[in-house]
This record gives C-alpha cells, structure tokens and sequence, in this order.
C-alpha cells in the first residue's frame, strides 16, 4: 500500500477486466486496512484488489460495487484471500547506510565472529599494536562482539575483569546489536570522573547496568545505561571523521549499496554534524 496518495494513485489501475497474463487477487473481510493515504497518515479500508503488482481497487466499505460478489464480478477469476477480520499494515521497508559509522568501524577493533572472550582480548592486542594512532586519548574501542557465539545462546555475558587482565587503560567494546557495551575498570573510573559522580545504585529509565553478586557495576551496559559511559570518550577529530566518511563510501560501494563516490571529494567541502 502506498504510503502517499499521489504515489497510491500513480500505482492504482481502473476499474474493470484486467489484461488475461496479469493475476488478480483480491482480499476482503479485514478488520482495518491501513493505507496511510491521507495527509496526516491515516486512512483505512476493508478490502482491496491487485492485478499484477498494482493496486485496482480499495475500498473503504463492504457495500455497493465493493460487496464482495461485486468484485468478483469485476476482477472474475481473482484469488480470493479472506482476512477473517484481522488487520492489515503496508510493508515497512528500510534501506540505509551509515557512512561514518560504516567507516569509523574501519577505527575500532572488529569483534565480529569472535569464537571467545579470549579472542577478543587477542583483537584488541594486536589492534593495540598494530595501530597505535588509532588510539583516541587513551581509550580503545572495538564493535562486534556476540556472547552466543563463545558456548550459545546461554553463554554468560562479560565481565569488566576479563578485560582488566590485559588492559589498564579504558576499552569500551559495543556488542554487535549495539544494544550493549563491555567496558573495563578504567573506562568505568573515566566515565565517573567525567559526570563527576559515581555510577548510580538504580538502573536508568530503558537500560540496564548489569551487576556482580555483591553489586557493583560488571561492566556491561544495556541500552540507554550506555550513555553512562559513551559521553566520556574523546570524540574522533574532524580529520579523522573525513577518514571515516570516505571509507564508509568505499565501503558501501563495495556491497553495492550506494553511488556516491569519493574522488574528488574536497574536505571542505563536507559538511560534518
């Protein structure tokens, strides 16, 4: 269903036998139908016919030309689909690409796949060596990891000491859903001394900070909990963010994605918010 009318309506054929190659379908009987047609997004309707890949026919009632035995008059030898009085919503579809942070993962330490704990830890020492510029004032950050991939789905979740063995500077490390962040004892003292107070005792409103048994903070952070520690990284530099948008082009590119390309492209020319 067409999410406009202009669009709806480009899309709608008229009324009447359809061409013999193109199938007719025809659904009725549906509780609501909705068809975001109108300017303030709403719209409704209770049957609806498609021949091809086209609208035919909405309607909004279940009488006159829209009666069911009317339509099967008008579109004969429709499949007919009854939806028993449920309700129907258009496909939402969503296709989109973040450049920087398609690229600034190029920045970061790539978890993905990780088999284990240990794995991560061993990414995160050779991109530690590897690539000592990318070190932002200290910090380390890494994308990808996935506790269900070190043992299934009951794989228990990190805890800040895992890191603590390896690193004494702060390593923030985003699970893969970047529903969640594992982060060691360095980056909790830094995010304290950041909002000048410690961690609070009660989870925030639609995050969670996870706890050990005697609880304090194990270091990993659900959902909005995140933005206890996120505001106390050094944010990338304008240079390092240009980097970051050219190669999520790149990047992007290579899976097909986009037709932006960035030769030529001059930096002063990019706007950055």
């Amino acid at each position: 269903l067409a999410s406009d009318r202009a669009t709806r309506e480009s899309q709608v054929l008229p009324p009447g036998p359809p061409p013999p190659a193109l199938q007719k379908l025809i659904v009725h009987n549906a509780k609501a139908i909705h068809t975001v047609t109108e300017s303030d997004g709403s719209g409704s309707a209770v049957s609806f016919v498609v021949i091809g890949d086209r609208f035919a026919d909405v309607c909004t009632s279940s009488e006159g030309r829209c009666a069911l035995s009317s339509l099967r008059s008008l579109y004969p030898g429709a499949i007919e689909l009854d939806a028993a009085g449920k309700t129907i919503t258009p496909g939402l579809i969503d296709a989109h690409g973040h450049l920087i942070g398609v690229g600034e993962e190029t920045l970061k330490v790539s978890l993905r796949g990780a088999e284990s704990k240990a794995e991560c830890i061993r990414r995160v020492q050779a991109f530690v060596r590897d690539n000592p510029d990318q070190v932002q004032s200290g910090w380390i950050l890494g994308t990808g990891w996935d506790q269900t991939l070190w043992g299934g789905p009951d794989t228990p979740l990190p805890t800040k000491y895992d890191l603590d063995t390896a690193f004494s500077f702060p390593i923030w490390l985003s699970r893969v859903d970047g529903h969640g962040g594992w982060a060691n004892s360095a980056a909790i003292r830094a995010a304290e001394a950041f909002n000048g107070e410690p961690l609070p005792a009660t989870d925030p409103y639609g995050g969670q900070i996870l706890r050990m048994p005697n609880g304090e903070p194990s270091g990993v952070f659900l959902d909005s909990a995140m933005d206890l520690i996120r505001p106390a990284i050094p944010p990338f530099s304008r240079e390092v963010k240009l980097r970051a948008l050219l190669q999520g082009v790149r990047e992007l590119n290579k899976w097909g994605l986009t037709g932006v390309q960035d030769a030529g492209v001059a930096p002063e020319n990019i706007q950055l918010y």
